[in-house]
């Protein structure tokens, strides 16, 4: 066979082999896995403060405790710097230097600067019943409606009928009175332990920070709830209506003023310390307008003792503070007054009457650099006031539950 032939013949079985071979595959390369991290992610979990359910603290001052969270509430009682105290939950309630949180404790409502007196508050819960601690909200009792079984005809439901009385027992030896005031007719008198009817209560005058009293289920007249066993008066209905308080004497008379300010002015040293009287000027106690006042609450007032400023200006406010006793601008019979001036310390005395034309008798006593005074003045509104030797008045006016019997 020729040459030429042969070639061909294996150039062409060459090419058909070529086409029965599958083309080379192409190599895959799967890529990497990505490295797993071993380094665990750090989570951050802020610590939440567990709320207590009661906390005991020593008070850093002097902490009044009130009936409810005001600073005009009845006070029920003083604890002194250093005091334990066990608060069980907060509310808000007036703004008491610059902060509206007040604790409740078994006492009544104390504001947080007497308590802690720290920024922060403390780590107890918001209080659910923010009811004042003497007197809860008189309730009625009602009985839920019972259907009847069918096919029988539903009975309508009546209401548990609210009883007419209720039973309280005397602690005391105890006056009924014509009104729920000091200042009205005593209409007879409780032994002590004798249980009696009452049926409804009304706010009157606050006797050893209750203001609550009791009516009679007889109609002769009230008494005083602090005097007797009421249960808190749960239950209790409030009445339908307040007697009005009586109308009350102007206080003293000009003479009677003087005579009053000249028997002050006739103490000794010793006899001021005795009192007590603890300001003074220039080396006698009773020369100090702030002396004049003590010598008024602690020795025409129930009040003892009283002897917790220095400066005249701040007399009305720290016994609002203290005793939650009211204030006001209008110029009634023993109120005790506070003015903004004449010197950064101010002034302040006593009204001992009030006359007919709105002008006011005044008590008082002073001292300065040049002279020293202890006299009864007859003022007007008009002498007080922005632009005034004095400036501003304000008075506190002491109730008269705990005035003395003494005074006109």
């Amino acid at each position: 066979m020729p040459k030429a032939l042969v070639k061909g013949l294996v150039a062409a079985l060459v090419l058909a082999l070529a086409q029965l071979v599958p083309a080379a595959t192409t190599a895959h390369t799967t890529p990497a896995p990505k490295p797993v991290s071993t380094t665990a992610k750090k989570v951050v979990v802020k610590a939440k403060v567990k709320k207590v359910a009661k906390k005991t603290v020593r008070v850093p001052r002097n902490t009044y405790i009130r009936t409810e969270a005001k600073v005009t509430a009845p006070l029920n009682t003083r604890l002194k710097r250093g005091s334990k105290l066990t608060i069980t939950c907060y509310v808000h309630g007036d703004v008491f230097h610059g902060v509206k949180t007040w604790y409740k404790t078994a006492y009544g409502y104390a504001p947080h600067y007497q308590v802690l007196g720290t920024p922060n508050r403390a780590n107890v819960s918001k209080c659910v019943d923010t009811m004042p601690i003497i007197k809860p909200t008189p309730t009625t009792p009602t009985t839920a409606p019972t259907p009847t079984p069918s096919p029988a005809p539903t009975i309508e439901p009546k209401p548990t009928p609210t009883p007419s009385t209720y039973s309280v027992t005397t602690t005391a030896k105890l006056r009924v009175r014509s009104g729920p005031y000091t200042s009205t007719s005593t209409v007879k008198i409780l032994d002590k332990g004798v249980t009696t009817q009452i049926t409804c209560w009304v706010k009157g005058e606050t006797i050893k920070s209750n203001p609550y009293w009791d009516k009679l289920a007889d109609g002769s007249g009230y008494v005083s709830d602090y005097y007797v066993k009421s249960g808190g008066l749960k239950g209790v209905p409030q009445c339908a209506s307040t007697p009005a308080e009586p109308a009350t004497g102007q206080g003293m008379t000009l003479k009677q003023a003087e005579d009053y300010v000249a028997k002050y002015a006739s103490l000794t040293n010793d006899q001021a310390k005795k009192i007590p009287i603890s300001v003074g000027c220039g080396g006698y106690l009773i020369k100090n307008c702030v002396s004049f006042s003590q010598y008024f609450v602690n020795v025409s007032t129930t009040v003892k003792d009283w002897t917790n400023t220095s400066n005249g200006n701040n007399v009305v406010k720290r016994l609002q503070e203290i005793y939650g006793w009211e204030t006001g601008t209008e110029p009634k019979p023993y109120a005790i007054f506070s003015t903004t001036g004449p010197s950064d310390k101010g002034h302040t005395g006593v009204v001992l009457g009030v006359n007919a034309d709105g002008s006011f008798i005044i008590g008082e006593a002073g001292c300065s650099a040049s002279l020293s005074w202890i006299a009864a003045r007859t003022k007007k509104t008009s002498d007080y006031g922005p632009g005034t030797h004095y400036g501003t008045i304000t008075f506190v006016y002491p109730p008269k539950s705990v005035l003395s019997s003494s005074l006109p």
